[in-house]
């Protein structure tokens, strides 16, 4: 998605480019719009998505989103770009530990995972890898409230390829409970891992 910080740049680049390679260039588009979008980033995205001759997505429909934004736009399946093989569990053992990886954005509903942990109360650990939007913090006193913080450990920070598979390999599940979502690779990861 085009956000108010990219956009600058993205001009500048499209500029330098010239008129006759605009008109070939094609750009890709994970998310057509930002998850928590404004109505300046519709602005802009109209604008760039004018500015060349196509947009390629990742999904059916971020490629109708793409074309309501006057686009015209196709979706390809990608492979995985994930350096990582596949992975059958050999034991049985269960560890009651869920993971969740990725950004702690307010769209990936990380709070919701806390919230039904508590609920739930059934022993299951939290395990979490990944950057967050904003500070950490927040979920850390979220669980200290609800009374969970023994059972949740927050990861903080760039997650490698090594740091999610390793985590995928000693989780009982990946949770993913997303307020919204367009695509993610973590799904099929997780599976080619063995984890559910």
């Amino acid at each position: 998605g085009v956000t108010p910080f990219q956009f600058p740049i993205y001009m500048v680049i499209l500029a330098v480019a010239g008129r006759s390679l605009r008109q070939r260039s094609v750009l890709i588009a994970h998310n057509v719009t930002p998850h928590e979008s404004s109505r300046t980033d519709r602005l802009l995205t109209t604008w760039m998505y004018r500015c060349v001759r196509g947009v390629l997505a990742h999904s059916p429909a971020e490629a109708h989103r793409a074309q309501q934004f006057g686009a015209t736009a196709m979706h390809e399946l990608l492979p995985l770009h994930f350096d990582a093989d596949p992975r059958r569990r050999t034991s049985p053992e269960r560890q009651k530990l869920l993971a969740f990886i990725g950004f702690g954005r307010p769209y990936k509903g990380l709070d919701l995972l806390i919230e039904a942990l508590a609920r739930s109360r059934s022993g299951f650990r939290l395990e979490v890898l990944g950057e967050f939007w904003s500070d950490a913090e927040v979920f850390r006193l979220q669980a200290e409230r609800l009374g969970i913080a023994e059972y949740c450990e927050f990861r903080a920070g760039y997650g490698t390829s090594h740091d999610v598979t390793e985590l995928l390999d000693r989780a009982d599940a990946l949770v993913l409970p997303y307020r919204s979502a367009t695509s993610s690779q973590l799904p099929r990861l997780a599976f080619l891992r063995g984890t559910p």
